[in-house]
């Protein structure tokens, strides 16, 4: 079934949401709350997570395939198929696990912890083919490059580790965020083709490595505390991130900061890209997931017309009341092309 955002429902319960994914064709997507809840969106199904309520879910990916799901709680990482059935948990890491990737066959899972290490799991069986100890502190997060040939994580101390996923080798040893002790990488994301690398950190800074040009770093610089997450657009031009700033921005490839919007009064945990049309969710500590819906249409010409006309063509950070102002400024035969682009408070709750 195909998945509408308008029909999901509002749930009175309200538990942090700590993780998104989306399925790659944008048909569904699920979330991991830290009430130890992994619930999916856009089909029915409360199979999910009943093996987990003890602990809070951490991160949650599902395979190109859209058949499996993998979710970490703990110690621990759990495989479930799309109907729910639990098929493993896979056992090994001595701290809680903080990070999940499904490599681009779907073969393999990459998994990071706060044990400094980061292992290698084969889906079939649930074993572990190797444990990577480069990381000299806590792993916070991991990603496996759309072409499957890179895998890399991210640690406390700032730092990046890359492998070539067919070796298994150390091949890039990365290292920018370096504002004292608020270094930790916090997220990181491949872009579309594979490229690039963006990375997220508690120095307030994102850092966006070409990968094709020796991975030389751009600072991206514009939240005001903690950057928490981050996602690439489908076509790979656009960067999202959020923080405990309470903000989620918009970045070009430049490191331009283009927008920001303010999420209410509480913390951003996880931002993800619809595969398909664009739309950002945004997760946050108040147990909300919110949408921004079409951001693209920030860079029609007509549109950033009337932004420069209306907004001094300066960043904005946006709230009700401003908005409120400029849709009374503006033509009324405009209000249908803009009506869905401000839609960041256009709420769901788990």
């Amino acid at each position: 079934m195909a998945y509408q955002l308008s029909s999901l429902s509002v749930d009175a319960r309200s538990s942090s949401i700590n993780c998104l994914a989306f399925s790659a064709e944008g048909k569904f997507f699920f979330s991991g709350s830290e009430d130890g809840t992994l619930k999916p969106w856009g089909f029915q199904n409360d199979g999910f997570g009943q093996e987990s309520k003890k602990f809070s879910v951490e991160s949650v990916a599902i395979s190109k395939d859209g058949k499996l799901v993998c979710s970490t709680s703990e110690n621990n990482i759990k495989l479930w198929d799309i109907q729910g059935t639990l098929l493993s948990t896979m056992e090994g890491h001595t701290e809680s696990v903080r990070g999940v990737a499904f490599s681009p066959d779907g073969k393999l899972i990459c998994s990071g912890s706060w044990d400094n290490t980061v292992r290698l799991w084969r889906v079939l069986t649930g074993e572990t083919i190797k444990i990577f100890h480069e990381n000299t502190d806590q792993v916070t997060s991991v990603a496996f490059s759309p072409t499957g040939q890179l895998f890399c994580s991210g640690s406390s101390d700032g730092n990046v580790q890359v492998w070539n996923a067919e070796t298994r080798e150390a091949v890039y040893f990365l290292s920018s965020h370096m504002r004292y002790y608020e270094r930790a990488i916090t997220a990181m994301a491949f872009s579309p083709n594979g490229e690039l690398l963006c990375t997220a950190s508690c120095d307030w800074t994102l850092t966006l490595w070409f990968l094709t040009k020796m991975f030389c770093g751009l600072t991206l610089k514009g939240h005001s505390f903690h950057v928490t997450c981050v996602a690439f657009s489908p076509d790979g031009e656009l960067i999202c991130s959020g923080g405990k700033d309470m903000k989620v921005i918009l970045w070009d490839l430049t490191g331009r900061p283009l927008y920001k919007f303010r999420c209410g009064d509480c913390f951003v945990n996880c931002v993800a890209f619809s595969p398909t049309n664009g739309t950002i969710l945004v997760g946050s500590n108040d147990g909300v997931i919110r949408r921004w819906a079409n951001p693209r249409a920030f860079y029609s010409p007509r549109t950033k017309y009337l932004f420069e006309h209306f907004l001094g063509g300066k960043m904005q950070t946006f709230n009700g009341e401003v908005l409120g102002e400029i849709w009374k400024k503006l033509p009324q035969d405009l209000h249908p092309m803009i009506a869905g682009y401000f839609r960041l408070e256009d709420v769901v709750k788990k």
